[in-house]
């Protein structure tokens, strides 16, 4: 009786064991895109956006995308948008993108076993060098101002602006035109384009 017992404990221990991970990425992967914007910090909403009122911050959802992952909150001047992508060992990457006044900002976190943390040193650049030519039509440029703007735009002079996928997993980049032209009064407003980049083995590259 001992022995048919211990062989049952045991049997029961090995399947906990297996279904436990198994649980866990299941769970993770029941996460949606809401269920991560519940989890945000007060501090990544717009300031028009109630913080103690449930319904009056869900009402300023413009876009809720369960199958890729991606929403959008509209009432304001500016753009906010969040969306996230799967990682291979069950976490999710959490991307935030909210412009001001002022420029942009761009927050990562990380959504792991039920909590969301953020990232302040998650570096998009890491793989990626800049340069003039990702940003800028050069055969549309007067060559006398080439040399000068290179410099600016590969030291990072002037911001970035973001736009976050809805559907695929590529993130699209904008220099800023404005700070751009007022320097080089020439530049035709055309020449400048956007760069992509590429989520590839859970790298960003160009």
């Amino acid at each position: 009786m001992r022995t048919t017992t211990n062989t049952i404990i045991t049997l029961a221990l090995l399947i906990a064991a297996m279904s436990g991970p198994a649980s866990n990425a299941a769970a993770q992967q029941q996460v949606n895109i809401k269920t991560l914007f519940w989890m945000l910090p007060a501090d990544a909403f717009p300031e028009y956006v109630p913080q103690d009122d449930k319904e009056g911050k869900e009402s300023h959802i413009s876009v809720c995308d369960y199958r890729n992952g991606y929403l959008e909150l509209g009432g304001g001047q500016f753009i906010w948008e969040m969306c996230y992508w799967n990682l291979k060992d069950g976490r999710k990457l959490v991307a935030v993108n909210r412009n001001y006044e002022t420029g942009p900002e761009l927050r990562f976190f990380y959504y792991e076993n039920g909590k969301l943390r953020e990232d302040a040193d998650y570096n998009i650049w890491e793989n990626i060098f800049i340069k003039l030519e990702d940003f800028i039509d050069l055969s549309l440029l007067k060559p006398d101002i080439v040399e000068e703007l290179r410099k600016n735009v590969e030291s990072l002079k002037y911001m970035f602006y973001y736009q976050l996928p809805q559907k695929g997993t590529s993130l699209k980049i904008l220099i800023d035109r404005e700070s751009l032209i007022e320097d080089f009064e020439t530049i035709p407003y055309e020449a400048c384009k956007e760069l992509t980049i590429r989520w590839v083995n859970e790298k960003w590259i160009k």
